[in-house]
C-alpha cells in the first residue's frame, strides 16, 4: 500500500472530510458518504491543491491506500455522490464502465431523441425510416429522401442512433 509521504497534505485532506455525510438511497447498506467540504471542480468533484498541481480527492484517497489507479481504468462512486471519498464506496472501472453505470441509473441528463434541441428527425421519421428500410428501401435512398448522410441512417436503422 502506498502511503503519503506529505503529512501537511494528509492533515489538510482530513480537515475537508465531514464522515456524518448522507446515506446514500441506491445502496443504504454502505453506511454515510464521507462528504468533501473543501473546493470542488466544475463538474462538483472535491479538488484540493497539491506539490502535483489541483488533484480531485477521490482519486487521491484511493492512491493512498491501493496506490496508482492504472493506465484506463477510473476512480467510480457507488454512491454517485460526487464529492464522496469513503473507499467503501469507491471501485475502479473502465471508462465505458462508467459511462454504462451513470445511463443505468439515469444521471446522464443529456436530452435525446424528440428531446434534443438539435434533433433533425422525429420519432415518427425515424420510425418510417425503419420501416422502409426493412422493406427493402437502400439506405442511400432514405439518406436522399431525409437530407441525411447514409452513416447517420445506418446508425438508425441499426439502432446506434435513435434507440
Amino acid at each position: 500500500m502506498a502511503c503519503p509521504t506529505d503529512n501537511t497534505l494528509q492533515e489538510r485532506f482530513w480537515k475537508h472530510v465531514n464522515k456524518n455525510g448522507p446515506i446514500p438511497v441506491s445502496c443504504p447498506e454502505l453506511g454515510p458518504c464521507w462528504i468533501w467540504t473543501g473546493s470542488a471542480n466544475q463538474s462538483g468533484y472535491g479538488q484540493i491543491g497539491t506539490s502535483k498541481g489541483l488533484q480531485v480527492v477521490h482519486r487521491l484517497h484511493w492512491t493512498w491506500r491501493h496506490g496508482e489507479i492504472p493506465p484506463g481504468k477510473e476512480v467510480m462512486h457507488r454512491c454517485d455522490t460526487t464529492r464522496c471519498v469513503r473507499l467503501g464506496h469507491l471501485f475502479l472501472g473502465t471508462h465505458t464502465d462508467n459511462m454504462h453505470d451513470m445511463m443505468t441509473k439515469g444521471r446522464n441528463n443529456q436530452p435525446s431523441g424528440d428531446a434534443h434541441y438539435q434533433r433533425k428527425l422525429t420519432r415518427d421519421d425515424v420510425e418510417t425510416i425503419r420501416t422502409l428500410w426493412s422493406q427493402g428501401v437502400p439506405q442511400t435512398e432514405l439518406a436522399k429522401r431525409y437530407s441525411r448522410k447514409t452513416n447517420t441512417i445506418s446508425k438508425i436503422v441499426n439502432r446506434k442512433r435513435w434507440l
